[in-house]
């Protein structure tokens, strides 16, 4: 099995631009989670039972800075911050895959819980008040949750796997592991990966608002409003951002020098079958889920040093993920004593990022064992779930971290474990490449670099991120060398009369009957086919657009140069 690692890492979250601001701020014990009243329509934001959100700073959010006035145009905001957040992190990891082979070989696995909800409903009013013309015909593409993957791959040219996860509150943690997959079968040899989330709407506060599920008490109090595992907890609070990794197989990290921050050990999924909301009260899914990425990796309970907690805020899911944290670290293999088990949950400080909070969580795990420092559970004033575990409360407490257990769950009965295993390995000697791009405020300090080549299993710190389902199938393959040739792995993999015209087809074999030559079509076909291999004209000139001369849809979106294969 191919081993992954981490090597690049970046974020948008509710305490800032940038991996170092948010960890940083996090350290300190600051909020990102604030008041809504300012928000337009104020009216319709006041009509909802909760008013505190962890919004993205607007003084350090600045998309300009990152896409040009087109893309903006084209992207929903959770698509903004996904793009923004994987040039941090392929910046971080000083890794521009320029050759056709490095990017056949780099691959995008990311998603989102919910994506654009404010373009569905702006559509769904024009659409019901103007009928088909309001439509814009950006419309499906603005929504689609597999958008965000597919402008970071058309943006960096990557041409490897290309996947988008959409399982509510575990997308980022499934996002990661699904990744560190493509790359231990052979898939891939580099992932981006991660989730992303911005649905600040007054519907998606109504909609949770309906199912009781929002913090509603501390609405002039936003900072104190999330309370994971504490007697005044009262449900979680909606939070946007993102969080992005660059996974990369181990052997291919230490050839161009890169620095490591971890290694994705294991990883474990499970569903609960239980409710559409709420998890089990004893945890077992949770249980499962975290019991499967041990076993996974091959680390004992008792070696886990940290384990950043799901918690949200609520009364049953706290407590169900706690009792199920007792029962795997007090178990076979386990620690003699309760309060030996650090747990934290970072969303006092940054609030419930659904989609994204899996990936931003499992960063927060990456850099606890880079640093030996485990972040604090703000406004934990009197816990109340029962085990008497150390939830590290309001203050960063230093440990020496080898060990990271990541939890994500969600709707839907997702339960989701991970282990990536915390690196401080030794890469080897690193041979600068030229830098692309600027350096950017998330590249953290390169202290983990060292000259050595030593890969002794002693040098690796693990993390293990989790995300809930059942791949107990995944775990029992055994990965073949990969092979150079994709023709044969597709008729490996291919059997029976219709696969097998499918590999012939894919090998050259399979020959239409067209006069007897393949490549012969018909004359319409051929107009069409020189039409569409055309490249569409798409630079336009400032005279164009000052003469308005610019060919437009009804919503005003370019379609190109007046003379461009498009228009004809």
């Amino acid at each position: 099995m191919r081993r992954v690692v981490v090597t690049g890492l970046g974020a948008i979250t509710p305490l800032g631009v940038g991996v170092r601001t948010t960890w940083s701020r996090l350290l300190a014990g600051e909020s990102g989670i604030t008041t809504l009243d300012h928000l337009e329509p104020r009216q319709r934001w006041k009509d909802m039972t909760s008013s505190v959100a962890g919004l993205v700073p607007t003084e350090q959010w600045r998309p300009s800075e990152w896409l040009g006035p087109t893309e903006m145009r084209r992207m929903s905001t959770f698509a903004q911050y996904a793009v923004a957040s994987a040039q941090m992190a392929l910046d971080d990891a000083d890794w521009h895959p320029s050759s056709h082979e490095e990017k056949e070989a780099t691959g995008v696995c990311l998603g989102s819980g919910i994506g654009n909800l404010e373009e569905i409903y702006d559509t769904s009013l024009a659409f019901d008040q103007g009928g088909y013309k309001k439509v814009s015909p950006l419309f499906v593409p603005k929504i689609l949750i597999n958008m965000a993957a597919g402008h970071i791959s058309m943006k960096h040219g990557l041409q490897g796997p290309n996947h988008a996860v959409t399982t509510a509150c575990t997308t980022g943690a499934h996002s990661i592991g699904d990744a560190s997959r493509f790359i231990a079968f052979g898939d891939a040899d580099v992932m981006v990966a991660g989730g992303t989330e911005s649905c600040i709407h007054p519907l998606t506060f109504a909609g949770f608002g309906r199912a009781r599920s929002l913090s509603t008490r501390y609405n002039t109090d936003p900072a104190a409003s999330c309370r994971p595992f504490d007697a005044g907890r009262d449900g979680f609070v909606v939070a946007e951002g993102s969080a992005v990794f660059v996974l990369e197989e181990l052997e291919h990290a230490r050839a161009r020098g890169a620095r490591i921050y971890a290694e994705v050990k294991g990883y474990g999924c499970s569903g609960d079958s239980h409710h559409m909301t709420a998890p089990r009260e004893d945890g077992h899914g949770a249980f499962r889920a975290m019991r499967a990425a041990l076993k996974n990796a091959g680390i004992r309970p008792a070696d886990v040093d940290y384990i950043n907690a799901h918690a949200t805020g609520t009364q049953i899911g706290d407590a169900a993920e706690a009792s199920a944290i007792r029962t795997l670290m007090m178990g076979d293999e386990g620690v003699a004593d309760e309060s030996e088990v650090a747990v934290s949950s970072t969303k006092g400080a940054v609030g419930h990022l659904l989609g994204a909070a899996g990936a931003v969580e499992a960063m927060f795990s990456v850099l606890a064992v880079k640093e030996n420092l485990i972040p604090p559970t703000l406004n934990l004033e009197n816990p109340n779930v029962g085990p008497k575990l150390n939830y590290v409360p309001l203050k960063t407490q230093e440990k020496e971290v080898k060990v990271a257990l990541s939890n994500s769950f969600g709707f839907g009965a997702h339960r989701n474990n991970g282990l990536p295993k915390l690196q401080a390995a030794h890469p080897a000697p690193r041979q600068e490449p030229p830098r692309h791009g600027r350096p950017l405020p998330s590249r953290l300090d390169d202290t983990d670099k060292s000259d050595g080549d030593d890969d002794s299993e002693s040098d690796i710190n693990s993390l293990l991120p989790g995300s809930v389902r059942e791949t107990a199938t995944l775990q029992q393959l055994r990965v073949p060398p990969r092979r150079k040739d994709p023709h044969a792995t597709v008729s490996a993999r291919l059997t029976g009369p219709v696969s097998g015209a499918l590999a012939g087809a894919l090998r050259g074999k399979f020959q239409p009957n067209l006069g007897g030559n393949p490549y012969v079509l018909s004359n319409q076909l051929d107009k069409l086919y020189k039409v569409c291999a055309a490249p569409a004209a798409y630079t336009i000139s400032e005279d164009l657009r000052k003469a308005d001369s610019v060919p437009k849809t009804d919503d005003g979106e370019e379609l190109g140069t007046p003379h461009g294969p498009w228009l004809q």
